[in-house]
């Protein structure tokens, strides 16, 4: 097995030669091939694609890799330690604590054959977290790479081990489950998926569904075990669906990081659809994403300023202080915790969409536009006596003025027949 290591620092040299490698054809072991080992398909959804570099202006970093996707300061990528704060390891971890765990105990509670296949499954699982963990601190290499290609490799050994496994054992008493396991676990190729990997997952849980029916229907009046075995297989893959929806909906999610301070002219431009922001430990700048991208996340910042365009998922702001954000666009959500503050600028198409989650937060301020002249009424009388905010000089809105409304930090919670009943307390102005 190739050691994370030695793949984390091939992925570092990568940042040097990225433009050279993207015109390398590997004549040995593409990327195409093991996609299809890993997916049964012919190589992904749309095909491989190169990466895509952002632009970021002269001076706009510390010395790292101008082609990037993430900004802030983080842990050298030499090594994977056990555990991890970030939103996108921390939701496969859970993975692995949950429904991994209880396949693995079910799995060992049958044993034989099962048991040894799962304990490839388990290993599969970790093989992949620590691909992840690598490309969310990484700039993506191309899907034709040798780079690429030894990203896969752990992953693709344990897939062979699983599928030998069934292959040589069809005639065993348990080659329903073999089959549960070797059909269900391409659900796994979705890292080489660039275009809605959720929804190939479906696909591919629904035929392990077809073998773990099977499961059920011969062990249901023989051994329980068997009967939740099934059930736990089918819940990892609906789990891993979920995970990937949320965290990778266009596709693995790659992000070097960089530090910004004293910087207000930080300007991303060429993000993609499929990609996720990391901004860290940023102080005293400003930060413009001028695309849409599936999620941003800024972590441990002060006196920063943020301005997206558009969010497929959500604005993540954790342990920071003194920081605006602006939506320019469209987001589903913003969540806010252990966040001091904060003023959230929020566009008129974010008005009646945008839900805003706060935990551990004060002195959160949501601004939005003012009603226009065509929309107001006689009864607004005091909506445009409330104090106006001037926004970020790149907001499309033809109406400068802002509206500013506090978010509630007290509530009050009494008994009301025997249940707790809590309530927002309104502060008067």
């Amino acid at each position: 097995m190739v050691e994370t290591s030695s793949i984390a620092a091939l992925l570092k040299r990568l940042d040097a030669v990225t433009t050279k490698l993207e015109d390398q054809a590997m004549a040995s072991a593409s990327a195409a091939d093991v996609s299809s080992s890993l997916t049964g398909s012919g190589g992904g959804a749309g095909g491989p694609r190169p990466s895509q570099s952002l632009s970021v202006p002269p001076g706009g970093g510390n010395g790292g890799s101008s082609g990037g996707l993430s900004l802030g300061g983080s842990p050298s990528i030499s090594g994977v330690s056990t555990t991890s704060t970030v939103p996108v390891i921390e939701g496969y971890e859970e993975l692995m604590n949950g429904p991994l765990k209880v396949l693995m105990e079910l799995s060992h509670a049958i044993g034989g054959l099962v048991e040894e296949q799962a304990g490839h499954v388990s290993k599969l699982l970790a093989a992949q977290r620590e691909m992840i963990m690598i490309a969310a601190s990484s700039h993506k290499p191309p899907m034709t790479s040798e780079v690429f290609r030894l990203l896969l490799e752990p992953t693709q050994q344990e897939l062979t081990q699983i599928l030998e496994i069934r292959e040589k054992n069809r005639s065993n008493a348990h080659a329903p489950h073999l089959s549960t396991l070797a059909e269900g676990i391409r659900c796994f190729g979705w890292v080489t998926i660039e275009s809605k990997p959720g929804t190939y997952i479906g696909h591919v849980k629904d035929t392990a569904q077809t073998h773990a029916s099977k499961v059920i229907a011969g062990w249901q009046d023989k051994d329980e075990n068997h009967v939740h075995w099934a059930h736990a297989f089918i819940q990892l893959l609906t789990e891993l669906q979920a995970y990937v929806r949320k965290y990778h909906p266009a596709g693995l999610v790659w992000n070097p990081k960089e530090h910004f301070e004293n910087n207000n002219d930080v300007v991303l431009e060429n993000a993609e659809l499929g990609q996720s922001v990391f901004v860290f430990s940023c102080q005293n700048s400003t930060i413009q994403i001028k695309t849409k991208v599936t999620n941003v996340v800024m972590d441990s910042c002060a006196k920063t300023g943020l301005c997206v365009e558009s969010l497929v998922t959500s604005l993540d702001v954790i342990n920071s202080k003194s920081v605006q954000l602006q939506i320019l666009g469209t987001a589903p959500t913003v969540s806010l915790d252990k966040v001091e503050s904060c003023m959230v600028y929020l566009s008129r198409e974010c008005m009646d969409t945008t839900g805003i989650l706060t935990t551990k937060c004060s002195g959160v301020n949501v601004l939005t536009p003012a009603p226009v002249p065509e929309q107001a009424s006689e009864g607004t009388a005091s909506a445009a006596a409330a104090e106006a905010v001037e926004p970020n000089n790149n907001n499309n809105n033809n109406n400068n003025e802002y509206v500013e409304r506090l978010v509630p930090e007290q509530l009050f919670t009494r008994m009301v027949d025997g249940k707790l009943v809590t309530s927002i307390v309104e502060l008067s102005s």
